[in-house]
């Protein structure tokens, strides 16, 4: 028996098909998983079962890759410790969810059996009282949620929209999206290239990728208003404070690791892709 969400029965069936879930071998899959972790000296991880499963589903039930990614999703956090660390819902945080900044909007693409949609628009980001570390601590904060509580994004996936129309020239100090979309597109493997796409003010453009109907009412679409969507993720991620708090006594110690220390100057295996852009 374990303690995990049930799904319906269509993201059940998308998890059996798509994701190699044998609900019979769900408890024996948590376990082996969970042994794994206790035995690592250095790593401080949650272990409930949905967590677990969570991890188990994203990796296609494959316990090896599941492994590396749990201990790379606490290793990345030591490494980005600004970014990462003490992510907790104070009231400036509540502030910042107000401004609309990064949502998710209720309804998938598609429908049930479609990935979960995120909005990010600069359009309330203030540069006198905003800064782009804020944003990107409440990004986190969002995915956090979204990866343990979310059985939608996990299974189904999830597809971003980027709306940088009223991006403030002032950020550009911190935060050039055009140079980072140029920088990152290259390490990107060929089906993730092939997957972004650039649109110019006109929406009938995102329309093509984005049917309309699932874009917020001030996109013109139907998937909710933003303003309704900022006050239900606010009250949600209030009721999510406590697992926030829990969260900080996870983490790794690199100074028990059994195996061979991280290389954090190539954690991101960029290097090389580095080197060519340089060429270029």
């Amino acid at each position: 028996m374990t303690e995990i969400r049930p799904l319906n029965e269509e993201l059940k069936a998308i998890a059996k098909n798509e994701l190699n879930e044998v609900e019979s071998r769900i408890v024996e899959d948590i376990s082996t998983l969970r042994t794994w972790i206790q035995k690592q000296p250095h790593l401080r991880a949650r272990t409930d079962d949905q967590f677990l499963v969570t991890f188990l589903r994203g990796c296609k039930y494959s316990i090896e890759k599941a492994k590396s990614k749990i201990d790379y999703y606490y290793t990345i956090k030591a490494l980005l410790p600004e970014i990462f660390v003490n992510l907790q819902m104070t009231e400036e945080f509540v502030e910042f969810a107000r401004l609309g900044c990064f949502l998710v909007l209720p309804k998938p693409l598609g429908g049930i059996g479609g990935p979960r949609i995120y909005l990010t628009n600069f359009t309330n980001l203030d540069p006198n009282k905003n800064s782009l570390k804020q944003y990107f601590r409440y990004h986190t904060i969002v995915h956090e949620f979204e990866i343990n509580m979310d059985d939608t994004g996990i299974i189904n996936g999830f597809v971003k929209i980027v709306d940088y129309s009223k991006y403030k020239p002032a950020f550009i100090k911190e935060f050039n999206p055009i140079s980072v979309f140029n920088i990152l597109k290259p390490l990107m493997p060929v089906k993730q290239q092939e997957r972004l796409y650039v649109h110019g003010d006109n929406l009938e453009e995102l329309y093509k990728h984005i049917p309309q109907k699932y874009l917020p009412k001030e996109y013109g679409g139907e998937n909710g208003s933003i303003e309704q969507i900022i006050a239900d993720s606010v009250k949600i991620f209030l009721e999510y404070r406590d697992y926030l708090i829990e969260d900080l006594k996870y983490g790794v110690d690199e100074n028990l690791r059994s195996e061979k220390s991280v290389d954090y100057d190539n954690i991101f295996g960029v290097e090389g892709s580095f080197r060519k852009l340089i060429v270029d």
